[in-house]
């Protein structure tokens, strides 16, 4: 919960509020708004740090620095430098703690697959989905309230600094925590070679994993941020009802993503991502129907996708750690979030084609419908069910 808190105070809109309040132009602001995807670049080597160096010392230093790294912000109202160097600083914070949060986070669900039982891994990432994802909307909405009155007052700085100071005692708290955690037994760390790679990538289980991750997260790239543009343009809803919308999906995503946990223990990850898979091919569908004058289907589709966006999750996680050996994991993982990070700026960069030559929102939701169903059909047979069910 410490480590949603931090997120939700250094979320994309909280980076955006200090790009703007510190006269950064519009692209610089949404690039460093979306610097989280940066982490994808050092997916290999967050696995050779923690092969080399144990799950649990990785975790714990990367997090520890990158979650104290934007202290360095709160000063910046306060100093008497050029605005230009502010924004250096800034761009540089953004950059290093996103990087270092992607070393951290190879290593932790490293950890997670070490620490927790394989029969009670859904029921842990379930209740561990249903905590954070409400801990990092109430703290995000806080933050974003807090703002609103510092800006009404002509004081948007202290409000930055204060609610970035915030963020860092919550990620000061989540390093404690961690360093709560036992050490695992250790393992033999997996050489990073590319005869290591292909060896790996070669295995069938990971291989049809690595297939569908390819797949679905082009097809969620294609609408990326289509949506949100198409929310405020063409449905003319305002940021309170876009506010509304995002903590929809927060809310039902935290009240059914604990069951989905227990079943995917029952019944396997295989069969609960096919479901949540099918299921989410409705969302761009839905879209369709949706009109300035009949706004209905945009929240039926907040509700959807806020019911199966959790056990998604739950089955991705429970079916990686599944379908990779203790010794290869740190470099199992790295492979397949380099193949989804890399596959959901594809379809970024081929919606920003489709618009650019169809300046309208429709096709580009027919392509999103189309994709996610072939993707959604490679979950057929994608892990053992036994070996899911245990």
């Amino acid at each position: 919960m410490a480590a949603a808190i931090f997120g939700g105070c250094t979320g994309g809109s909280i980076l955006t509020g200090w790009a703007l309040y510190l006269g950064c132009s519009l692209p610089l602001a949404a690039l460093i708004g979306a610097s989280g995807q940066l982490g994808v670049l050092l997916q290999f080597p967050s696995a050779w740090c923690t092969s080399m160096f144990g799950v649990r010392a990785t975790a714990i230093w990367t997090f520890a620095i990158s979650r104290q790294t934007p202290l360095t912000l709160v000063l910046l109202p306060f100093l008497a430098m050029s605005r230009e160097a502010k924004q250096v600083v800034l761009i540089a914070v953004t950059i290093f703690t996103a990087l270092l949060a992607s070393v951290g986070g190879n290593a932790v669900l490293v950890w997670h697959g070490d620490l927790v039982p394989e029969r009670f891994r859904g029921r842990y990432f379930g209740l561990r989905d249903a905590l954070f994802t409400i801990s990092a909307m109430i703290s995000s909405m806080v933050a974003g309230i807090v703002l609103d009155r510092y800006k009404a007052s002509g004081s948007v700085g202290g409000g930055l600094a204060g609610i970035t100071a915030v963020a860092c005692f919550a990620g000061a708290g989540s390093t404690y925590f961690m360093t709560r955690q036992r050490d695992p037994a250790p393992s033999s760390p997996c050489a990073l070679t590319s005869s290591a790679v292909r060896r790996i990538i070669s295995t069938g289980a990971l291989r049809r994993v690595l297939s569908y991750e390819f797949a679905w997260n082009g097809a969620l790239g294609l609408t990326a941020s289509a949506f949100t543009v198409y929310m405020l343009v063409t449905l003319h809803l305002s940021f309170t009802e876009m506010a509304v919308y995002a903590a929809t999906v927060a809310i039902v995503r935290s009240i059914v993503v604990v069951h989905w946990g227990r079943a995917i223990d029952a019944r396997g990850a295989g069969r609960a991502l096919m479901f949540c898979s099918l299921g989410l091919v409705l969302v761009p569908a839905v879209w369709f129907l949706s009109r300035t004058d009949r706004l209905w289907p945009v929240w039926a589709g907040a509700v959807l996708e806020g019911a199966l966006l959790g056990g998604h999750s739950v089955a991705t996680n429970k079916l990686w750690l599944a379908v990779t050996s203790r010794d290869e994991r740190p470099v199992s993982i790295a492979i397949l979030k380099t193949a989804e990070g890399a596959s959901y700026g594809l379809g970024a960069a081929v919606a920003a084609l489709v618009l650019r030559r169809v300046p309208e929102f429709h096709p580009l939701f027919a392509l999103a419908v189309a994709a996610r169903l072939g993707a959604a059909i490679l979950t057929r047979g994608i892990a053992p069910r036994s070996r899911s069910a245990r």
